[in-house]
């Protein structure tokens, strides 16, 4: 499958900028839809400007060499993160999200030192709690979210490093 992790680039956008746009993305995630015509540059200038301080690490996720999605670990702080992620619709279901998953992880806890992240998903999204479940979550409770003008039902999920 040969999934990887990389940087958040430039030459990254287009393949985001497409993947996104799918209503898909915006139905079973925290991505807008309609994803914004310069939703994908606003998120490279985000991420850049979150790496340089050490708030946010956002990676595209490659497959092939081809950018298939993107993983992040945000607002991270005294050793603490969140994960947030979403893989294009053609490549679910192929253990993609999964295999990124151990790749960021590891480089949170190994790394930046984390020793807790944490990961919300949307409940109408089983596929996402399970891919949060083969990465070591557990879940911590319920709730509910005001996302895009709507009341959202999520799940929150929790993970600690090894020591």
């Amino acid at each position: 499958m040969g999934v990887e992790i990389a940087p958040l680039g430039r030459e990254h956008l287009p393949a985001i900028q497409v993947l996104a746009g799918d209503p898909a993305i915006g139905a079973t995630s925290f991505v807008p839809y309609p994803y914004p015509p310069d939703g994908a540059e606003a998120l490279f200038l985000r991420a850049t400007e979150g790496r340089q301080n050490g708030s946010l690490y956002s990676f595209a996720v490659v497959q092939d060499g081809s950018c298939v999605g993107v993983m992040s670990l945000m607002g991270v702080s005294d050793g603490h993160a969140e994960l947030g992620y979403w893989v294009g619709k053609p490549y679910w279901g192929q253990g993609v999200a999964t295999a990124a998953g151990e790749l960021i992880l590891k480089f949170g806890f190994e790394d930046l030192g984390l020793w807790r992240v944490t990961a919300g998903c949307l409940k109408r999204n089983p596929a996402s709690a399970r891919v949060l479940e083969k990465l070591g979550f557990h879940l911590t409770h319920t709730g509910t979210i005001q996302f895009l003008g709507k009341e959202e039902p999520v799940c929150y999920f929790e993970r600690a490093g090894s020591s």
